[in-house]
C-alpha cells in the first residue's frame, strides 16, 4: 500500500458519519492506524526486496564448495557452500540473505560458518564473537554463538567458562 493508498483509506474513514462519541472516534483512529501499519509494512517489505536484489546476485558467483578445517569439530550439518571462506548452512527455507550476513561479517576474525533458521543466526567461530544480533537486509537476526571446546561445538553463554 503506497502513500496514495493511505490517503484514500483515510478519506474513506473520514467520509463516514462523523463520530458521535469517543467509541466512534476510537474506531476511526483504529482504522487509520491499521491502514498506516499496512503502508509501513509494505514499504519495509519493498525495501527488503530491493536490498536483496542489489546485494545477493553479485555474491552468488563467489560461492564455493565448503572446505572444513580438520582441526575443528565437525559442524552439526554439512555446509551448503562457503563465501569468503565462511561456510553457510541453509534451513529448509534456503534464505540466501545468509550470504549478505557473511559478506557483512567477512572481516570478523575466526568466523568458520553461519547457519540461518527462521531469522536467527548461529555462528561457529574459533573464539567468541560477542554478537547478540546482526542486521541483515533491514531485519534484525538474533545470534547464538558456538566455539570449539574439547572436540565439540559449545554454545557461548554469559556464564561460559570453558570448563
Amino acid at each position: 500500500m503506497a502513500h496514495a493508498d493511505l490517503m484514500k483509506a483515510l478519506r474513506a474513514i473520514v467520509s463516514q458519519e462523523p463520530p458521535r462519541n469517543e467509541d466512534d472516534l476510537a474506531e476511526w483512529a483504529e482504522e487509520f492506524l491499521m491502514a498506516y501499519e499496512g503502508v509501513k509494512r509494505a514499504a519495509m517489505m519493498e525495501q527488503e526486496r530491493l536490498l536483496r536484489e542489489r546485494r545477493i546476485p553479485p555474491l552468488k558467483p563467489l560461492v564455493r564448495p565448503s572446505q572444513h578445517d580438520p582441526l575443528l569439530p565437525a559442524l552439526p550439518q554439512s555446509p551448503h557452500g562457503q563465501l569468503h571462506g565462511v561456510g553457510f548452512i541453509f534451513d529448509e527455507g534456503r534464505d540466501d540473505r545468509v550470504l549478505v550476513a557473511i559478506d557483512d561479517l567477512m572481516d570478523t576474525p575466526g568466523l568458520v560458518a553461519l547457519a540461518e533458521h527462521e531469522g536467527d543466526l548461529t555462528t561457529y567461530a574459533r573464539l567468541p564473537l560477542g554478537l547478540n544480533s546482526v542486521s541483515v537486509c533491514d531485519n534484525e537476526w538474533g545470534v547464538t554463538e558456538f566455539i570449539p571446546h574439547q572436540g565439540r561445538w559449545k554454545e557461548v553463554t554469559g556464564d561460559f567458562t570453558g570448563k
